[in-house]
């Protein structure tokens, strides 16, 4: 069941402070609130093994909500937060809370009343497995390439945020984004070695990296859901990986008098006969892959005319 927005205590309005003194005071205070709460700091801290956070969330809790409710929902909040001019916290989707203090809850000599307003909305987040904590606010901070920002998809309230006139503090829950993961990429045979900060992608011997955090913070940002940042990540590691396989299968055939092998995220070529090796890591085929391949099949010619194969040899392929 839904969790509906938490009506706190009224703090007043507080019109002396200007926008860069109304953030700074609910940073220092939600840092503090939030590290009492062991979910970690703005650059996210997985919890210590064996500790009472550390459980996954159940198949039953695997997210489901389309990005279009998230966006509802953070909607409703601001909404809430503007006509009551209170600090308010909800849950947005499970595994994804917030708490905003919207202008008219901040004021100079009140730091007292709205810390124990932030106490009340911290204590009423649901207890995290792997903590992220991100502040809107901050988003040029974060130098990341977004389809759109919240100053798109918030309307008035994008521009708040971003000013400073108004502060919102996202809580989210990594276990839930390593659970929608393994959702959507088992069906395609590949497994999810769900580490912070990145997380790694194994299918044969092949393997994809990302970093969850970066993820995690494209999705506050763009107002997307759990399940629709698991699976446009899903979809970018799956294009990955096939793009990784092609690539070794044209150039161990290309190549075939060189055995070939994967090791970890490098193609390996050995000259036959000789103690001769040359690895190529393959993400970089996540940038230019012509401009990769290219470079590659320089190095291969240049090896060949320097160090040429005693016997030939058939590819042997790890990459299934």
């Amino acid at each position: 069941m839904r969790r509906l927005p938490q009506r706190l205590p009224r703090s007043g309005t507080f019109p002396q402070l200007s926008a860069a003194q109304q953030v700074q005071v609910v940073e220092g205070l939600t840092s503090n609130l939030v590290a009492q709460r062991h979910l970690g700091s703005s650059i996210g801290i997985p919890p210590a093994r064996g500790s009472a956070m550390s459980r996954s969330p159940s198949s039953s809790h695997i997210p489901n909500l389309p990005s279009s409710v998230v966006r509802e929902r953070w909607q409703e909040l601001l909404e809430l937060t503007y006509a009551t001019r209170r600090v308010a916290q909800a849950e947005i989707e499970p595994g994804v809370n917030a708490v905003v203090a919207a202008p008219g809850c901040l004021g100079a000599g009140k730091d007292k009343a709205l810390e124990e307003d932030l106490r009340v909305a911290f204590r009423q987040v649901p207890e995290i497995a792997r903590g992220f904590r991100l502040c809107l606010n901050k988003i040029k901070q974060y130098g990341l390439a977004l389809e759109e920002d919240y100053d798109g998809w918030l309307g008035r309230f994008g521009s708040d945020i971003a000013s400073g006139k108004t502060s919102v503090v996202v809580l989210v829950d990594l276990a839930f984004l390593e659970a929608s993961l393994i959702d959507h990429l088992y069906p395609s045979d590949v497994t999810v070695d769900f580490k912070v900060p990145l997380a790694f992608f194994h299918r044969g011997g092949l393997v994809d990296g990302a970093n969850v955090l970066e993820a995690a913070a494209i999705m506050a940002f763009e107002g997307r859901s759990l399940k629709d940042a698991a699976g446009r990540q899903a979809r970018e590691t799956l294009a990955h990986l096939e793009s990784y396989a092609a690539a070794f299968w044209k150039l161990s055939r290309l190549h075939a008098d060189f055995r070939w092998r994967i090791e970890r995220d490098n193609f390996v070529l050995e000259v036959p006969g000789k103690n001769l090796t040359r690895s190529f890591h393959y993400w970089e085929l996540r940038g230019s892959e012509s401009r990769a391949l290219e470079g590659w099949q320089r190095q291969i010619e240049s090896l060949r005319r320097e160090a040429p194969p005693l016997a030939r040899s058939g590819p042997k392929s790890y990459a299934a």
